[in-house]
């Protein structure tokens, strides 16, 4: 199967192609991006009631989420044309949960 399971209880399924996708698909979860979109929904500590479908799902076989998580944000905060304030507003409400390198989101 063309699925990665991402836990018994969520039962929710994610289609990669490759060890490829699934390593930058791991690398987009750990981005302020992605987890932005999923603080915007989010009120409880669980995942079963539609939360995830405020996170955008892209080609992971693009090699732009080959990077760094703080690369696949730059990346992405451009493409969207995300202010540096917003950015720096972004940052300090989300946790550094991953010991990215914050210098690299100063503009």
């Amino acid at each position: 199967s063309n699925f990665l399971k991402l836990g018994d209880k969520f039962k929710i399924y994610v289609p990669i192609s490759s060890e490829y996708e699934g390593m930058n698909f791991y690398n987009y979860c750990k981005t302020y991006f992605a987890r932005l979109c999923l603080y915007l929904s989010k009120t409880t500590l669980h995942l079963d009631r539609g939360e995830l479908k405020t996170v955008p799902w892209f080609d992971f076989s693009d090699s732009i989420f080959n990077g760094s998580p703080e690369e696949i944000d730059i990346a992405l905060f451009n493409k969207y044309n995300i202010s540096q304030d917003i950015i720096n507003h972004i940052i300090k409400i989300l946790p550094n949960y991953y010991g990215l390198d914050l210098e690299k989101y100063k503009g």
